[in-house]
């Protein structure tokens, strides 16, 4: 443990004493539901095995919030969360990311200064960890030992595991489950070693608003009822939820299919910047940045941009971009498309079924049709 940052509480910095380093139940309890869910969360199988013919994964994430008042013995610092804290745990081919916004808080004792630290990761490509730290406040700068001590800790955690070789590819991970799990323990036979054995002031109910994303390269595009994604194109599908780790632990065992319904999601969001809804001849009249879908197959268009900036004029040619599209196919509706926001979703509703029924399980491990009753059966 470095000498710099021995993990004292602060009566025992006043006091110049070392405190113990016990863990209290409801850290413990935490600590090993956060291990759970990222073990079990991983699907088993090569990810990109279980995709729809000509979509690629890029990339897969786990998103959620921390609660303030978090307090962390890491051994060489206390990490702290000073307000709530959006959490970001992702993978792709680069490596491995926890991001965190705004950073989390590391108190260190005298004479170091304290830090924050927004980002710790693996890089696949450099076999090395990643570490982004920046010092807050007076004292002494001892960023490059905090560095060093983070990147000793994320080299154990590795050690031994596929995601140690360099130019690991986790999306060809044929028991990614697995490859997780051996990183986990390695975590935990770290405890009592200075990184991972002390106190931690945090229950699963600390850790909530989980959500999931994935994103995908398309490579044959989609097409359906006026609304396209053109071949190539990259489609980020995420899930919100308003649940906490408590609940979607409770239902592990079941794995990430079991862990998703638990969840209570709310909503489930289509993302990408080739989406565009295309009149007759095949020209945009209107990107849709991100669409979502609620619970039952309610349709909202989050973000939306025309090509001459004109929102009047731009619902217009949606609309009747639209009704174009839907009498091709032979499913117009009397009265055609209202040229308004909530008219175009409303008119969206089937297009935007099908490309939940098409890419529903692109999150791994998941299926999302049944939770939000929609899509393909």
């Amino acid at each position: 443990m470095p000498d710099y940052a021995k993990p004292l509480d602060r009566d025992a910095r006043d006091s110049g004493k070392q405190a113990p380093g016990q863990l209290d139940q409801r850290g413990d309890a935490a600590r090993a539901q956060a291990n759970e869910l990222l073990a079990a969360g991983a699907a088993p199988g090569a990810a990109r095995d279980k995709l729809p013919e000509g979509v690629d994964l890029s990339s897969m994430a786990l998103t959620f919030t921390l609660a303030k008042g978090i307090s962390i013995d890491a051994g060489s610092a206390t990490i702290q969360t000073k307000q709530d804290t959006q959490g970001r745990a992702s993978v792709d081919k680069t490596g491995l990311w926890f991001d965190f916004s705004p950073g989390v808080f590391l108190d260190v004792p005298w004479p170091a200064g304290d830090m924050e630290l927004d980002r710790v990761g693996w890089s696949f490509e450099s076999g090395k960890p990643v570490v982004n730290l920046r010092k807050t406040g007076g004292g002494m700068d001892f960023t490059g030992k905090a560095r060093d001590a983070f990147g000793e800790k994320l080299q154990g955690a590795m050690a031994g595991t596929a995601v140690a070789k360099q130019g690991y590819d986790p999306l060809a991970d044929g028991d990614l489950a697995g490859t997780l799990k051996a990183v986990v323990g390695n975590v935990q036979g770290m405890g009592g070693q200075g990184g991972g054995g002390g106190e931690m002031k945090a229950g699963p109910e600390d850790i909530r608003d989980l959500g999931a994303e994935a994103t995908v390269s398309l490579g044959k595009g989609f097409a359906q009822d006026g609304l396209r994604i053109a071949p190539g194109g990259a489609l980020t599908v995420s899930v919100a939820s308003k649940s906490t780790g408590k609940d979607i632990a409770q239902a592990k065992d079941g794995g990430a299919q079991a862990m998703a319904e638990a969840a209570n999601l709310t909503r489930i969001s289509f993302a990408s910047d080739a989406f565009q809804v295309v009149d007759a001849a095949g020209a945009p009249v209107a990107t849709l940045s991100r669409i979502s879908v609620g619970r039952g197959g309610k349709v909202s268009i989050d973000e939306v941009s025309f090509p001459d900036g004109n929102a009047g004029a731009g619902w217009q040619a949606v609309a009747k971009a639209l009704d174009q599209a839907a009498a091709k196919s032979g499913g117009a509706v009397k009265g055609g498309a209202q040229p308004t926001k909530a008219g175009v979703e409303a008119a969206l509703s089937t297009a935007v079924q099908e490309l939940l029924g098409t890419y529903a399980t692109v999150i791994p491990g998941v299926d999302l049709r049944g939770i939000f009753g929609a899509g393909k059966g």
